[in-house]
């Protein structure tokens, strides 16, 4: 994507596996600033939970395991990036999964979270359902920006353990990020 709005595109690199201040596998994703030259390490940035992203780094969540750019914001500097978090806790539910759509990685970035126990989604959030575990944009309902389909991989569907399921997200026509299975 063009994160930085110069007409160069970038590179977001996923990390799931790195850890942060000693807490193992919390993930990490990292921007490099395209240019004239092509990609260069000048200026380039690193994100984690608490580092140009709100929110504390836990163990196993497993930041940058998916990611894909999108123009999911026309409002925000250049294109914005979604970043999976399949093994993060939600409601206490280990494993359900986030997804954080980051917006302005070039200057001083915002992130908003997506899990199963938004107001909106379909169901709730339930332990191992992996959500985040791979991602897609497009502009599935034709109006606006980029759409952004969440996969579930190890989602429970009807008695089904581990079917998997995909969530779309329609930013354009639902600013409120209604979503649909």
């Amino acid at each position: 994507g063009d994160f930085n709005a110069d007409g160069y595109d970038d590179l977001a690199v996923g990390v799931p596996f790195e850890s942060v201040d000693e807490i193992a596998n919390a993930g990490a994703f990292q921007v490099i600033f395209g240019s004239a030259f092509g990609l260069t390490p000048i200026n380039d940035r690193i994100f984690y939970l608490g580092n140009n992203m709100p929110g504390a780094p836990a163990s196993g969540e497993y930041l940058g395991w998916s990611l894909v750019a999108g123009n999911f914001d026309p409002n925000s500097v250049g294109d914005e990036v979604a970043v999976g978090a399949p093994g993060t806790t939600v409601s206490g539910q280990s494993g359900t999964g986030a997804v954080w759509v980051v917006k302005n990685l070039a200057g001083a970035s915002s992130a908003s979270i997506l899990h199963l126990d938004v107001d909106g989604m379909p169901g709730e959030a339930e332990s191992g359902d992996q959500f985040g575990c791979a991602l897609a944009a497009g502009q599935f309902d034709g109006v606006g920006g980029d759409d952004l389909a969440v996969g579930a991989c190890q989602r429970e569907v009807g008695e089904v353990d581990g079917a998997g399921a995909v969530y779309l997200t329609y930013f354009a026509t639902h600013p409120s990020a209604v979503v649909t299975q």
